[in-house]
């Protein structure tokens, strides 16, 4: 007889796919190291099925999100978490969409609104950012908040941890940093075009073991016939990619767009 936890495993392996594949550079991917990773995010390649385990961490962060929320009103924080505009969570964009940043709130505080993120850590990661600070500890989070206040207009961001083996917090106000703006900028703008190389020598690179893209990258999985996917495509001031050779709604000519090997 199949077990309960298998059973469980399976549920979730059998899912379908719930938004895995983007075809925008978010801001907690800018920090990524890997400029073949901002590339092949940008345009859709498909990514590996997370497995059951890492699916129900998601859901755990996002369960211990609502829970921090809810105790941020309970200390009297005023926090607005969704645009009054659009009633969804505040975003904003650059190049037709391209890029996105999406807060998880907003503290108004009479001395100036903020950006808020909150992210939830085992002990370690937690107590390495207690003793180091965001920029040490977490530099991609550090980038993330980097990109949300350059692209929002909100010159200061706090980032609120939560260890989920104790139930501890802690936070840590940073303050705009334009010249990391503009280099974050320019690192996603880069992936826009064709000439992004990956970081590992080879699939067997620790940084391409656990990425999503890896399969993709390294030739195991085949692209889709997609405008994006196309090398001979490229983004237009509007967010969709266009074909160099005219094609519009069929690529006639496909060949698939893949990084450059490490130099």
């Amino acid at each position: 007889m199949v077990g309960i936890a298998e059973l469980i495993d399976k549920a979730y392996a059998d899912a379908p796919p719930d938004g895995w594949t983007t075809k925008s550079i978010g801001a907690s991917a800018v920090g990524n190291s890997c400029d073949a990773y901002l590339a092949l995010t940008l345009r859709g390649a498909p990514d590996t099925a997370p497995p059951p385990q890492l699916k129900r961490i998601f859901r755990d962060g996002h369960a211990i999100e609502r829970a921090v929320l809810f105790d941020l009103k309970k200390a009297g924080l005023n926090i607005m978490e969704k645009d009054n505009l659009t009633g969804k969570q505040f975003k904003w964009t650059k190049f037709g969409g391209l890029i996105v940043f999406k807060a998880d709130g907003i503290i108004d505080d009479p001395a100036g609104s903020k950006l808020l993120e909150i992210k939830s850590m085992n002990d370690a990661f937690w107590t390495r950012f207690k003793a180091y600070g965001i920029f040490i500890s977490h530099r991609h989070y550090y980038d993330q908040m980097q990109l949300g206040m350059g692209m929002s207009g909100i010159g200061s961001c706090v980032l609120l941890a939560y260890n989920k083996d104790n139930s501890k917090y802690h936070d840590e106000e940073i303050k705009y940093d334009p010249l990391r703006y503009s280099f974050l900028l320019a690192r996603a703008e880069a992936a826009m075009g064709k000439d992004s190389e990956r970081i590992g020598k080879d699939e067997t690179d620790w940084r391409c073991r656990g990425c999503s893209k890896a399969a993709y990258c390294w030739g195991r999985t085949p692209a889709p016939h997609t405008m994006r996917l196309c090398s001979s495509s490229f983004p237009q001031p509007d967010g969709t990619f266009a074909c160099s050779y005219g094609c519009v709604d069929v690529c006639t000519a496909f060949s698939p767009f893949m990084p450059k090997e490490r130099s």
